[in-house]
């Protein structure tokens, strides 16, 4: 079934992922998860060549990520096609088991927004792309030879990036999805607050399901890719950790514009990642509202069991299954960063001064 036909059949049709990669999956169209899979191992490949030409160290911890970022990204579309079918299950099980006759009226401002910063951030990465390849030396060059090698690993290189972000468009779009099955639910919880009439035991174990849903569709999503969203974590939070050692120890251009690249793209896609865990837990608030009502005992119990479930806090994505990703734990991690990076050019003179 096409995503146009799904629109008029379902209200939660918007909220499905778009873009060539999305189009790809739904029509199961090999060629497209192919080139993208191919072009990012070809391009690890070529940053783990160039590696071996390098004398600075600082470039060699780079292009080893860079390597494996690329390497990553192409094992997880190979991944994503081999399980297409449970990542369609993924984004139909919600509309599917829940029983909706409206869509919140946030979400599709919501979706417009944040799919518009999304392409904003496309746009500027590759202006910073482009500012660091036209600062290579080789331009310079008298020698054709080198100018033509230059050209050829420049256009590979920005085909490999087109087709990460549209893999890293993709990721996002997906954890924008299931924010809007838990906005849903917000909604629903804010009809039943809001309403003139009391809530009944039906209403309540409606809310509760359409939660416990949202958060199956995570776990459905978690299970399928948590060990490649780990490794991104990983690598996103070394590179952009390194970038800002970099940029501290030496504030040239080339290094602004590589720690400027690395910082808005790990924030946007860890920020989508830990806001699942914000949705899941900030309707507590409102359901906890209604324990200053009197209803019945049934009631009461059905919504007890919902501020339980709750305030367990263990909603969203998770690292390598070990823990969830929260707000809490990227805080940490940045201020630790911080530290280490403005602590890193006075340590390596002290080094340098011991021995």
């Amino acid at each position: 079934m096409s995503l146009s036909s799904e629109t008029e059949l379902n209200f939660f049709a918007i909220c499905k992922p778009t873009g060539i990669f999305a189009k790809a999956l739904y029509s199961d169209n090999k060629l497209v998860f192919g080139s993208i899979a191919v072009l990012q191992l070809v391009n690890g490949l070529i940053s783990v060549v160039q590696l071996w030409s390098l004398a600075d160290t600082v470039a060699k911890v780079n292009f080893s990520i860079c390597a494996a970022t690329a390497s990553n990204c192409g094992v997880c579309t190979i991944v994503i096609w081999l399980n297409r079918n449970k990542f369609v299950d993924i984004f139909n099980h919600f509309e599917r088991n829940v029983n909706m006759n409206s869509l919140c009226s946030s979400v599709a401002p919501y979706l417009k927004k944040h799919r518009l910063l999304i392409k904003i951030h496309t746009l500027v990465c590759f202006a910073l792309f482009f500012a660091t390849t036209f600062y290579n030396p080789a331009l310079k060059s008298n020698s054709k030879l080198i100018l033509c090698k230059f050209i050829v690993i420049s256009s590979i290189k920005t085909m490999g990036l087109y087709t990460y972000y549209t893999f890293l468009s993709f990721s996002i779009e997906t954890f924008l999805y299931i924010q809007c099955c838990f906005l849903h639910v917000e909604h629903k919880i804010h009809e039943l607050n809001w309403s003139n009439s009391e809530p009944n035991i039906v209403n309540i174990r409606r809310v509760r399901c359409a939660y416990c849903i949202a958060i199956e569709n995570t776990r459905m999503l978690n299970s399928l890719l948590f060990f490649l969203f780990g490794a991104y974590f990983v690598l996103s939070f070394v590179s952009t950790h390194c970038a800002l050692v970099a940029l501290i120890a030496d504030p040239a251009f080339l290094t602004a514009v590589i720690t400027i690249g690395n910082t808005i793209t790990f924030s946007l896609v860890i920020y989508h990642m830990i806001y699942i865990n914000h949705l899941g837990t900030r309707i507590y608030e409102q359901v906890y509202t209604f324990s200053f009502k009197t209803y019945s005992l049934e009631v009461s119990k059905e919504i007890q069991l919902l501020l339980t479930r709750i305030a367990r806090a263990d909603v969203g994505l998770t690292f390598l299954d070990i823990f969830v990703i929260t707000p809490t734990c990227v805080t940490s991690l940045a201020t630790i960063s911080l530290t280490i990076a403005l602590a890193t050019p006075a340590f390596t003179e002290f080094i340098i001064l011991m021995f």
